[in-house]
């Protein structure tokens, strides 16, 4: 996720931890190709943190339909992709899973949740059952984009997997 007013966040992703990653696609409110960011028609132009909320979320969607392949994170988020590799290596990708530095409570209710700022690993099986599910009865869009993406892990059945080193402070 990405925007024109933080364009220097993605220049610096760009400029490091972008470099072991096979394509990456930044979800954005304006096209800038020299950074990977490309937008959608119903995301163009609209730059605010509301609208950012559906940035990812709708990213997911296209790249579900459109790609196989993906890495998503935030434009301010530092990504060891060797390590992530190696990590992620370890696990059967087949699995209905997701990885994160989770949360005890999401707000009111007795559900924990992943950090969307410290980002949030999918499997494929996983990415796609959300994907498909957003933005319906079943996964309704709730104010924040990871926020959403927990009730939809949720009510999805992913096996939701605390790791300590996916955090805003590692």
């Amino acid at each position: 996720m990405g925007s024109k007013a933080k364009r220097h966040r993605s220049v610096i992703a760009k400029n490091t931890w972008h470099q072991w990653a096979e394509k990456i696609i930044i979800f954005g409110d304006e096209m800038d190709l020299n950074i990977n960011m490309v937008t959608l028609s119903d995301l163009k132009g609209k730059w605010n943190y509301t609208d950012a909320q559906h940035r990812q979320l709708k990213g997911m969607k296209w790249l579900h339909e459109n790609r196989t392949n993906l890495t998503k994170t935030y434009d301010d988020t530092w990504v060891n992709v060797p390590a992530t590799i190696h990590f992620l290596s370890q696990y059967d990708s087949r699995l209905l899973t997701a990885f994160g530095y989770i949360w005890d409570k999401l707000f009111e209710k007795d559900e924990a949740f992943h950090s969307g700022g410290a980002g949030i690993i999918l499997s494929y099986p996983a990415f796609s059952k959300v994907s498909d599910s957003l933005y319906t009865d079943k996964c309704p869009f709730m104010d924040w984009n990871d926020v959403t993406i927990a009730n939809c892990l949720y009510r999805t059945g992913v096996f939701k997997v605390h790791k300590m080193k996916i955090s805003m402070s590692t």
